[in-house]
């Protein structure tokens, strides 16, 4: 379970979108090169197909990421929904990061799946959610480990979802709102500009986990851990697990911080 993970680990170093720094987001390469660079997890972006396929892409058009505007340049804007599973198997997904990642696909959520089989778990942001996409977003949640964290912006959406998978909002949670949010959730994803010592109690007393977003430097990753959050996303995973294998260097600050608090 994820909690048997966070107490085993130090600190859950979550690649966002793989290791997107080194390699071409949302790729498969991307998610191996997370594994190599010690991530705990990669996150990646959940978005479905014209025929109803679940795919990973974060824009909801394939323009930024893919070369999707030389292969169908008559069919902008270039909606993920716009364009069968068969289409956008047919469009480079590397190139645009660098030349020795051309030929990388966009992969479907099922291949990313089977990748991170002896690999790093998985957290899904399923971008923009509607009722089509439940029965199989569900069916496929509930094949997976039940450590495996389902995450949007769209509440509403986690609250409907019938799964095992652990449940974590995205967005701005005030310390007033975080009663609310435990009703439903396991764990809140929030701006590591928003994360408080203070903060991160009440969310345990409450029973969630705190993860922060998106972080890749050192100094404010040092800050999270000195704040007591449970989690980090991050572009450079190699960079974030060297700093959280200093943890036990801040449990005496995180101390003097809430002692400091008078908390």
């Amino acid at each position: 379970m994820l909690a048997a993970l966070l107490i085993t680990l130090d600190l859950l170093v979550v690649a966002h979108r793989g290791a997107s720094a080194v390699a071409p987001e949302n790729t498969m390469a991307a998610f191996r090169a997370a594994g190599t660079a010690g991530a705990d997890m990669y996150e990646l972006d959940v978005r479905q197909t014209k025929d109803g396929q679940l795919v990973v892409v974060h824009d909801s058009t394939l323009a930024r990421t893919t070369n999707v505007e030389r292969l169908y340049p008559d069919r902008a804007p270039w909606r993920v929904s716009d364009f069968t599973l068969a289409e956008i198997k047919q469009l480079d997904a590397g190139s645009w990061f660098g030349a020795g990642f051309t030929g990388q696909r966009v992969p479907t959520v099922r291949e990313a799946i089977a990748a991170s089989s002896d690999g790093p778990g998985l957290v899904l942001e399923v971008k923009n959610p509607t009722t089509a996409m439940d029965t199989p977003l569900t069916q496929l949640l509930n094949e997976l480990p039940s450590d495996t964290i389902v995450l949007s912006y769209d509440w509403a959406f986690l609250r409907r979802l019938q799964t095992h998978a652990q449940r974590a909002t995205l967005g701005p949670v005030s310390l007033a709102r975080l009663p609310a949010v435990a009703a439903f959730a396991d764990l809140v994803v929030v701006r590591h500009d928003s994360i408080t010592p203070a903060f991160v109690k009440r969310a345990h007393k409450l029973g969630l986990k705190v993860i922060s977003t998106t972080v890749d430097r050192p100094a404010i990753m040092r800050r999270m851990l000195a704040s007591g959050v449970d989690g980090m996303l991050t572009n450079r995973p190699r960079v974030a697990r060297n700093v959280a294998d200093m943890k036990p260097e801040f449990e005496e600050l995180r101390n003097v911080i809430g002692d400091m608090l008078g908390r």
